[in-house]
């Protein structure tokens, strides 16, 4: 007598269980790890705001009513007869470039920050023509000014908020109560290096607040007390010769409301936003990526040419693997 039942065709209590975890897998939503078009390119601008192709974020309300602008500024700085440290930080969220406002003398000494309008892109345009802005991706790139041969120093750079850490230095407005060094803020830094034979480069993202479009026309006195849930890129440097500094360049990418930023100007339009994605998703997407996207040192690029010299080594031996191969065929 032959057995119909199969083997892969569950009965009773199986079948019910199997039944169950249909049930159950039917019910738990799938979670969304892909970007749409919209997010894929604002995060290859967050990742390259230098270059990348120009792109509205993925803000909860669109940018209506704006136009997109990538400006930039490059300065030496903390190039006194006595300097050899500095402190630095780049706020796109309020386009704001600070820096030490008196000179630092050694990696303990402490200065107030001030508004460093050397390295605040597009300081005078907006100055003239900037009613609001909101920054969609922004990068603070460091580099020696000096000769090889006098080249020292170590230099501190991250992503961090700006809210816990520049209100604790003392600013012209108001904003703080104490004054830091570039000890310790290369503590807070995520980067830490000897001063940089080519360049070392830090990639903006937003905070919570970046979101919100921001009255340009307040800035000049009221921009300790906007800092709060808005990211900054800070740069701590010390141990370089005097005379000599550090060479910063800041390049951001703004949504931009025209206007007079003393009056008025063009209110940005509330408009649905262009993706069903988060910034959340996208700065996810990029972490998943790159733990360090942020960052762009030497170090990682000779990582990164480590990886394909191993990838082409591999490559190469399969390749002899299979020319052995054919010389053992056709012998």
């Amino acid at each position: 007598m032959t057995n119909k039942r199969t083997k892969n065709k569950p009965k009773g209590k199986t079948q019910k269980m199997s039944n169950a975890r249909a049930v159950l897998k039917a019910r738990v939503p799938r979670l969304v790890h892909t970007l749409d078009q919209a997010a894929i390119e604002w995060a290859r601008l967050l990742a390259d705001p230098c270059n990348g192709r120009l792109t509205y974020s993925c803000y909860p309300v669109g940018g209506a009513g704006t136009v997109l602008m990538r400006l930039e500024a490059d300065a030496i700085l903390f190039s006194g007869a006595t300097e050899t440290g500095g402190l630095a930080a780049f706020v796109p969220g309020l386009g704001l470039g600070l820096a030490s406002g008196t000179a630092i003398i050694g990696d303990t000494a402490a200065s107030t920050i001030t508004i460093a309008g050397g390295i605040t892109p597009g300081a005078g345009f907006l100055a003239s023509n900037g009613y609001s802005l909101r920054a969609v991706a922004a990068c603070t790139q460091v580099c020696y000014p000096g000769t090889e041969l006098n080249r020292s120093g170590i230099i501190g750079i991250g992503v961090m908020s700006a809210g816990t850490l520049i209100p604790n230095m003392t600013t012209a407005d108001g904003g703080g109560n104490a004054v830091a060094s570039p000890q310790a803020l290369r503590i807070a830094c995520q980067h830490v290096e000897r001063m940089p034979a080519t360049m070392v480069e830090a990639r903006w993202f937003p905070g919570d607040e970046d979101a919100n479009p921001y009255n340009y026309a307040s800035r000049p006195t009221a921009w300790a007390q906007a800092l709060n849930g808005r990211n900054a890129i800070v740069v701590s440097a010390s141990g370089f010769p005097v005379s000599t500094g550090i060479r910063i360049r800041n390049v951001a990418v703004y949504e931009i409301s025209l206007g007079s930023s003393t009056t008025t100007g063009q209110v940005q339009s509330i408009s649905a936003p262009r993706s069903i994605n988060t910034s959340g998703h996208v700065l996810k997407f990029l972490a998943d990526k790159d733990p360090q996207w942020y960052l762009h040192t030497a170090q990682k690029i000779g990582r990164a040419i480590g990886s394909v010299i191993d990838y082409a080594a591999t490559g190469m031996k399969a390749a002899g693997t299979a020319v052995n191969g054919l010389a053992l065929l056709a012998a």
